[in-house]
């Protein structure tokens, strides 16, 4: 069976009968295909983040970093982007990183109704 085709049942559970009258609603899941930016409401990228040197920095997001580039993080440090591993992940933030990029974030979608 397809992504497209997959059906996902909607609030089953234990109790219900198996008439068609009481089966619970299904809807089609569909692949996300198209344009990324759609599963965001069209909200533009603000950094790509990778571990270095035991902190998770955050890159420029003008295009998506490859192990063996070197890259300016939005603190002002070059970096060599690895391979990080899943404990690499686990870093702490770097605090300018995150200030910088919530401040981005915060300029380029303003919250709607309210304070983040």
């Amino acid at each position: 069976m397809t992504i497209a085709t997959r059906r996902v049942i909607a609030g089953g559970g234990a109790g219900r009968s198996s008439s068609p009258d009481s089966r619970p609603a299904l809807r089609v899941r569909r692949p996300l295909g198209g344009n990324v930016s759609e599963l965001f409401n069209g909200q533009r990228l603000v950094a790509y983040w990778r571990p270095h040197g035991g902190l998770r920095h955050a890159l420029h997001p003008t295009e998506p970093p490859h192990p063996g580039e070197e890259r300016e993080t939005l603190c002002g440090e070059t970096i060599h982007v690895g391979k990080p591993t899943a404990i690499d992940w686990l870093s702490p933030t770097c605090d300018t990183c995150w200030l910088t990029a919530t401040a981005t974030r915060d300029r380029l979608h303003p919250p709607r109704g309210g304070r983040r």
